[in-house]
């Protein structure tokens, strides 16, 4: 790779660790740093030198390379060549990418079965309330009652699309259309069990989601948008390393267990007013809870052994008065 403070045969032997010290040469005096002239000339007399250099001339060496690591720290020669290896990021951002469409979409598709599910719900509810009326009804009565019964089918139709496993995605709305001169209902002899069984279904969707995919993919998103905010820091700062790729992989993962944990602790199921679905922006906010805890693991694990400390004190205390017994 051609890049200035890429160096050939960087290693762990003599002769590479000879090359990171120039390449710390380099990055000093391009930064203002100021190295003495003994450090230098050692540095620099023993790049010149086609053998490796005897005993002396190697401690020597070593002294004069410790010194320049003291000041560039954290700085290091490893991290100023991979600071400038860009495939590491480019693959993290089009990660990030795919993550945040992925997000996006399962977070629409939840959106707007809920919308569904809440619009029917309303509409058979209204619907029972004009059945119930008295008899000798109006006209005004049975018009409304014809448009709530047209606006009912039509959202069976789309929330029938949207539950279909093959076609529940965000293209719900071309499948209500190809299917609009199609019968509404399947021919059936209760008509409103088959509604109920259909509501039943898109709620069982719409709590897996909730509960399931959406909080972990926050979580994952969280954990993402940290290590991607640091890896820029460090990149700035010239400290990162492909060596803690490995610690950022399991913050990922950890972002996930995050989001999930966060789900069975606020996101509950029985949460909901028998069938009453539960208003959006209150829904959303264990969504938003688990990027946080994606982002900021920390502060959920500390949550926890906050909870956990006095039951573990209380465990300990007891062993420690049996044992003095």
């Amino acid at each position: 790779m051609n890049d200035q403070y890429t160096t050939n045969n960087a290693g762990t032997s003599f002769q590479g660790a000879v090359d990171d010290a120039l390449l710390l040469l380099r990055y000093a005096t391009e930064s203002g740093i100021n190295i003495d002239d003994q450090t230098l000339s050692v540095i620099v007399q023993v790049s010149q030198d086609e053998a490796i250099a005897d005993i002396a001339t190697q401690v020597s060496f070593w002294r004069a390379y410790e010194h320049v690591s003291t000041l560039l720290h954290p700085i290091t020669a490893a991290s100023l060549r991979d600071c400038h290896s860009p495939r590491m990021t480019w693959a993290l951002s089009v990660l990030t990418g795919l993550l945040i469409i992925l997000v996006v979409s399962f977070q629409a598709l939840w959106a707007v079965g809920m919308d569904l599910t809440q619009k029917l719900d309303n509409n058979i509810s209204e619907l029972q309330q004009i059945t119930a009326m008295d008899a000798d009804s109006t006209l005004a009565s049975e018009f409304l009652k014809e448009n709530l019964t047209t606006k009912g089918e039509a959202l069976l139709r789309a929330l029938s699309a949207w539950n279909n496993p093959l076609s529940g995605s965000l293209l719900f709305v071309f499948n209500s259309v190809t299917n609009s001169n199609k019968e509404v209902v399947p021919s059936s002899d209760n008509p409103a069990s088959q509604i109920q069984d259909m509501l039943i279904q898109s709620k069982i969707t719409l709590e897996f989601l909730q509960v399931y995919i959406l909080p972990l993919l926050y979580g994952m998103l969280g954990a993402f948008a940290y290590v991607l905010r640091h890896i820029s820091f460090s990149i700035r700062n010239r400290t990162y390393t492909h060596q803690t790729l490995s610690d950022y992989l399991l913050r990922v993962t950890m972002g996930c267990i995050s989001g999930f944990v966060i789900a069975w602790f606020i996101v509950s199921p029985a949460a909901e007013n028998d069938g009453q679905t539960t208003n959006m922006m209150v829904s959303l906010s264990p969504f938003a809870i688990a990027f946080i805890a994606g982002y900021s693991i920390e502060l959920l694990f500390s949550l926890m052994d906050k909870i956990i400390s006095p039951f573990i004190t209380e465990r300990e205390g007891s062993k420690k008065t049996v044992a003095e017994r």
